[in-house]
């Protein structure tokens, strides 16, 4: 491994830890279990990608998975690493609002930004949301925790602010 590679796998590392910490913050500011983290890819898979990501944060309301996307990564203005991450959401809830109205505002709030893919289902006793969010990571700018915190107050009608 040429010296270039080894510094692409540090500013990935840092990256990847940026990331495990901001999820960490986010799932002990909202009371959310959470399972997984960074780990290493397996031996022998190119140097991009070394590092890969997979989070579980639960509560009684429902599910939010973080999984990094294997492919290229590229840098940013700041020299860091942007990681590919897709974020499902899988909620109960029991807001007035209707599933449109809901869908609607999240939409427009990824409107640049995500890319945003629904499920919707609804029986008489429950409703249920699912959303998958394809967005790149950008280290320090607290993206993940607006976006959980954003989503979960759309879907709950709970305050999740800071």
């Amino acid at each position: 491994m040429n010296s270039s590679q080894q510094g692409s796998i540090a500013l990935i590392s840092q990256s990847f830890q940026g990331l495990q910490k901001e999820v960490e913050q986010i799932a002990q500011a909202l009371s959310l279990r959470t399972e997984g983290g960074v780990r290493l890819s397996m031996p022998g898979e190119t140097f991009a990608n070394t590092f890969c990501a997979d989070f579980t944060l639960w509560d009684l309301a429902g599910v939010i998975t973080l999984k990094s996307k294997p492919g290229r990564y590229g840098f940013n203005r700041d020299n860091r690493q942007d990681i590919p991450l897709i974020m499902r959401f899988s909620i109960s809830y029991n807001s007035p609002r209707d599933a449109e109205t809901i869908k609607q505002r999240i939409n427009e709030y990824f409107s640049y930004e995500a890319e945003v893919h629904w499920n919707v289902a609804s029986t008489e006793q429950t409703k249920q949301m699912d959303l998958a969010v394809h967005f790149e990571y950008q280290p320090q700018h607290d993206i993940i925790d607006a976006y959980i915190r954003y989503v979960l107050g759309m879907i709950t009608g709970r305050n999740t602010a800071a």
